[in-house]
């Protein structure tokens, strides 16, 4: 297992050459194989901001909602189905989980000073938290 992780032992025994590219000395038989498919998911769903360049076909153009690479003249029914709508789900989480990061970042200041960030207050005898989450107030009362 240590070796899977040495990088100039992944260079010599993968077909992945620099950034998302597909070594072209890789011959592939047949061009709808499923290995094509779960080689472009992969790319989909790990490496969402590079191109997977598949001897044979070339670099495919994105599907706009699920961001995979797919050929639409072969598959004209993508859109409808189960693994662009999973793509599509995982975009979305990924979007949502990036504007809260970015909330998260925002900085308040009064009179010129900057205040600090707490996760759980007490506002008018009740705990509120900054998730919207009881708990912290439930486990308050059950003092």
């Amino acid at each position: 297992m240590a070796e899977w992780l040495n990088l100039s032992y992944q260079q010599r025994h993968l077909p992945i050459t620099g950034r998302g590219l597909i070594d072209r000395d890789l011959v592939l038989d047949d061009l709808q194989t499923p290995w094509n498919l779960r080689l472009r998911r992969h790319f989909r769903d790990r490496h969402p901001l590079d191109f997977v360049n598949v001897p044979g076909e070339g670099v495919l153009p994105k599907c706009p909602r699920c961001d995979m690479q797919t050929n639409f003249a072969n598959s004209p029914n993508h859109e409808r189905s189960k693994l662009c709508r999973e793509g599509a789900e995982r975009k979305a989480q990924y979007a949502a989980a990036a504007a809260n990061a970015r909330a998260l970042e925002v900085e308040f200041t009064a009179y010129g000073e900057t205040l600090e960030r707490v996760e759980v207050f007490k506002y008018l005898g009740r705990i509120m938290a900054m998730d919207d989450n009881d708990m912290h107030a439930v486990r308050h009362n059950l003092k």
